[in-house]
């Protein structure tokens, strides 16, 4: 019994959503349009995580969460 390997991806599984996919990105390029039009910048922010990475070369940047009940938590930038 030999079976056929499949493939990671399948386009026709998914077809159904190309219209909705193709009408959001209308919609997300017409917004960023409209803002660069009128001087804005369009910017990354930083994500805060629990652990700081694996990555031993680096040295994450900490910070503190003070949250609504007074507990503080430490978050690190992703790296």
């Amino acid at each position: 019994m030999t079976q056929t390997p499949s493939p990671w991806w399948a386009p026709h599984v998914h077809a159904d959503r190309r219209p909705i996919l193709l009408a959001r990105n209308r919609i997300v390029e017409a917004h960023r349009r409209y803002f660069a039009e009128h001087g804005f910048v369009e910017v990354d922010c930083g994500a805060l995580q629990l652990s700081p990475g694996n990555e031993t070369h680096l040295h994450g940047f900490a910070t503190e969460s003070l949250l609504p009940d007074g507990r503080r938590d430490m978050l690190y930038l992703h790296t």
